[in-house]
């Protein structure tokens, strides 16, 4: 496939990811397995390197960085499939 595909964000992530963490079983959450990005770091031996099935706030944080030009962590994201 080449290079990996670029994502785009925009702050509706951060806001999505926020109202998720917020209440996750409110009707504009985002489901766990699409926000819980951090950790997600495969140089780093496990725990560190496994999502934790949670949204937090450094889940939030990860999509601020995002939004800001800041790579997302993990291999996973940039396979980015239309939905």
């Amino acid at each position: 496939m080449g290079a990996a595909a670029e994502c785009k964000t925009n702050f509706d992530d951060a806001t999505a990811a926020l109202k998720t963490f917020q209440g996750p079983t409110a009707v504009n959450a985002t489901h766990v397995s699409v926000t819980d990005v951090h950790p997600n770091r495969p140089t780093l031996p496990p725990p560190g390197n496994q999502i934790n099935k949670l949204v937090n706030v450094d889940d939030v944080f990860q999509f601020i960085q995002a939004f800001q030009g800041a790579a997302y962590p993990g291999p996973e994201i940039e396979l980015c499939s239309d939905p």
